[in-house]
C-alpha cells in the first residue's frame, strides 16, 4: 500500500478515535454529575470504603490533634528557614524590650502562601505576641496606605491590588515591565496615609524592621532592565533591584531608628548591593531572608529574629549586586509563542531545503531537525532583545 493510499484510511482512524475521546469525556462529565442518582435507581455503590484493612494509620486521634500538629510544623518551618544574612552591631537578636517601627508596604501585607484561615498569623500580630513594642504611628499610616486597594474575582482566586504597594502581579517576561510599587514616605504617607505633615516627629524607634517584597514562582520570570515605578515610568534597571522608592523607605527608616533591618520577602534573589556596600547611604544592619510564608511561619519568623531559636536556614542562591552579572544572563531572552512559531517554521524551511550525502531527498536524518532547532531558538532569543 502506498503511502498516499494511506492518508485516508489514517484520517478516518483519526477522526473515529478523536470522536471517541470526546464522547466518553462527555459520558463521564454527565455519570459523575449524576452517580448519586444512577446508585439510587441501580442500587450500586460508586465508592467503597474499607475500614478492615488500613495501610497507613494516622498516629492522630482526633481533628484538631492533627490541624495542631500542622500549625507547629509551619512555624517550625518558618524559624528553621529564615536566613540571617548580614547582622553587625549586635542588631540581632533583637530585645524583647526594644520599640520597632515596622516599615514597608510588604510588612503589613506580605507576600504569602496564605490559605486564608481565621487566626493567621502575619509579621505585625507575631511580633506583639512576642512582647515587642511595634511603632503605633506608622501602623496607623500603613495601614490607612492599605485601604486603597482594588479586588477582583480571576478564576477561582480573589486578587487584591493596592495602590500603594506590595505588587504581587509579575507576569511571566512582561513586555511591559515589572511595575516595582512601594509608599513614598515624603509623599505618600500625606496623600494616602493620612498622616500628619509632621509624621516624622512622632516615630522614634530602637530598630527599624523593613520589609519588601517580590512575587515569585512558575510563570513569574524577570526579564532585565524593565523594571519600572508606581507611576508607570520606566526606571532603566532590573526588577530584582530596589526601586527609588523603596531606598527612600530604607534612608526614612535610617532616619528614625537606630538600627535597621531588612527582611527579604522574596523567593528570588535581591540585588542588595546598596544595602551592604561600606560607605553606602542605604547601609542597613541587618538583613535576612524570610521566603513567602504561610499563614502560620511568621511565628516562627519572629522566633528566630527575638532569639527564641537559632537561625540555621542558608541560601540556595547566590545573591550578586547585579543579576546580570551571571554568564546564565546571556542566555536569558523572551522565547515567546511567536518565537517559537517562528523557529518551528524556519526548522520546516531548512529541513525541506536540506541535501545531505547520508539521507534520500525524501528523508532528513532525525538529528538535522534537533540541531537547526536548538540553532534558530537561539537565534529567536537574540532577535527578542
Amino acid at each position: 500500500m502506498s503511502r498516499k493510499s494511506r492518508i485516508p484510511l489514517y484520517r478516518g482512524l483519526t477522526t473515529t478515535m478523536l470522536s471517541l475521546v470526546v464522547a466518553f469525556s462527555a459520558g463521564y462529565a454527565i455519570a459523575d454529575t449524576w452517580r448519586s442518582t444512577v446508585d439510587k435507581v441501580l442500587g450500586t455503590k460508586s465508592f467503597v470504603t474499607d475500614t478492615t484493612n488500613i495501610k497507613y494509620k494516622s498516629t492522630y486521634k482526633t481533628a484538631d490533634q492533627l490541624i495542631a500538629a500542622a500549625k507547629a510544623l509551619s512555624i517550625q518551618e518558618g524559624a528553621e528557614g529564615t536566613v540571617i544574612m548580614r547582622n553587625t552591631g549586635s542588631v540581632l537578636p533583637l530585645k524583647k524590650t526594644a520599640k520597632v517601627g515596622v516599615w514597608g508596604t510588604a510588612g503589613y501585607n506580605p507576600y504569602m502562601v496564605a490559605a486564608g484561615n481565621s487566626d493567621q498569623v502575619k509579621l505585625v500580630p507575631a511580633l506583639k505576641a512576642a512582647g515587642i513594642s511595634v511603632d503605633s504611628t506608622l501602623e496607623a499610616i500603613y495601614t490607612q496606605l492599605a485601604t486603597h486597594s482594588t479586588t477582583t474575582q480571576s478564576g477561582w482566586s480573589t486578587v487584591t491590588t493596592y495602590d500603594y504597594g506590595p505588587n504581587f502581579s509579575a507576569g511571566d517576561y512582561n513586555e511591559q515591565g515589572y511595575q516595582i510599587v512601594e509608599a513614598d514616605p515624603d509623599t505618600d504617607f500625606v496623600a494616602g496615609g493620612n498622616a500628619d505633615a509632621n509624621w516624622k516627629s512622632s516615630v522614634s524607634d530602637d530598630v527599624a524592621i523593613v520589609v519588601f517584597a517580590r512575587p515569585g514562582g512558575e510563570g513569574t520570570t524577570y526579564h532585565p532592565g524593565i523594571a519600572r515605578d508606581k507611576a508607570g515610568n520606566t526606571l532603566n534597571q532590573n526588577p530584582l533591584a530596589f526601586s527609588p522608592e523603596e531606598l527612600k523607605t530604607v534612608a526614612a527608616a535610617k532616619s528614625t531608628a537606630k538600627k535597621v533591618v531588612v527582611l527579604l520577602n522574596t523567593s528570588c534573589a535581591f540585588e542588595v548591593g546598596p544595602l551592604i556596600k561600606d560607605g553606602s547611604a542605604y547601609q542597613v544592619d541587618g538583613l535576612a531572608y524570610i521566603g513567602i510564608p504561610n499563614d502560620y511561619q511568621f511565628t516562627g519568623i519572629v522566633q528566630a529574629l527575638v532569639g527564641d531559636v537559632n537561625p540555621s536556614g542558608a541560601l540556595a542562591d547566590t545573591y550578586a549586586y547585579s543579576s546580570t552579572a551571571n554568564p546564565a544572563m546571556m542566555a536569558n531572552a523572551r522565547l515567546s509563542l511567536w518565537n517559537f512559531i517562528f523557529a518551528m517554521k524556519m526548522v520546516r524551511k531548512k529541513c525541506l531545503a536540506a541535501t545531505l550525502p547520508s539521507a534520500s531527498p525524501k528523508r532528513v536524518p532525525f538529528k538535522w531537525p534537533i540541531f537547526m532547532m536548538g540553532k534558530l531558538l537561539i537565534l529567536g532569543s537574540i532577535r527578542s532583545r
